[in-house]
């Protein structure tokens, strides 16, 4: 089921976008861009989460750019850390299955984030990732 909701944002980036509000878990907001590369993700998840009328607990925001009918390109903004991640699992899976639902893409889609390339396959509205988990960080207390 899809519910459609005005969010009456008359300027900014929001101005006029088409967004998908998707929740795996943590709240997501999808939108397109095929300006993907020049965006700055850090001033545009300070812009979506001004709104604290429409995103009280505040939001992750997800943009992606459809590159073909087998892959995406994402950015993340998280709301956890109000800054730009190179790799989101639950803002990847959102990405899939609305860029699936809204575009008729490939069930089994490869995605582009900074942090690398993950694939995910979707059956049945069910996302599944995966992905090579690399150590990024270790450290002592």
């Amino acid at each position: 089921d899809t519910i459609n909701i005005n969010l009456n944002i008359t300027e900014g980036f929001l101005k006029d976008k088409k967004v998908s509000v998707v929740s795996l878990g943590e709240p997501h907001l999808i939108l397109f861009d095929d300006n993907l590369d020049n965006l700055d993700m850090k001033k545009l998840g300070d812009e979506v989460n001004s709104y604290k009328d429409i995103f009280p607990k505040n939001i992750n925001l997800t943009i992606v750019s459809i590159i073909n009918n087998d892959t995406i390109k994402v950015r993340f903004f998280e709301r956890g850390c109000f800054d730009e991640t190179d790799a989101c699992g639950t803002g990847s899976s959102c990405a899939a299955l609305v860029t699936n639902l809204l575009h008729k893409t490939s069930n089994t889609l490869s995605i582009k984030t900074k942090g690398g390339l993950l694939k995910i396959n979707i059956d049945n509205n069910e996302a599944t990732l995966f992905w090579n988990p690399k150590e990024v960080f270790s450290g002592e207390i």
